[in-house]
């Protein structure tokens, strides 16, 4: 997997239930997966988002302690390498939707 030559990182904002994020990139030429990561912390983790180019699925998971959780995989991405995107992600009580 190619590593990521830039790392965007957004600390100390207070995210609450309700409340919504929008992200717009754009991925590289060559690029084989990027990750959105929510949460407090490297080993505190509420929601892992991860398009893998190279095997045409979207991971999505958890990170407690260092330990990954609950897995999902979607087959079939929406995702095309050198093209835009946007994502969005609302925090409920219980989940990320």
């Amino acid at each position: 997997m190619t590593l990521l030559s830039e790392v965007f990182t957004i600390k100390d904002m207070s995210f609450k239930a309700g409340m919504e994020m929008k992200i717009t990139g754009k991925t590289k030429p060559g690029c084989e997966a990027f990750s959105i990561n929510i949460g407090h912390d490297a080993d505190t983790v509420a929601l892992h988002f991860n398009p893998r180019f190279n095997s045409n699925v979207v991971v999505c998971n958890s990170n407690q302690g260092g330990s990954y959780k609950f897995i999902v995989n979607s087959e079939g991405i929406n995702f095309e390498i050198n093209c835009f995107y946007n994502e969005s992600f609302t925090v409920l009580k219980q989940q990320i939707q």
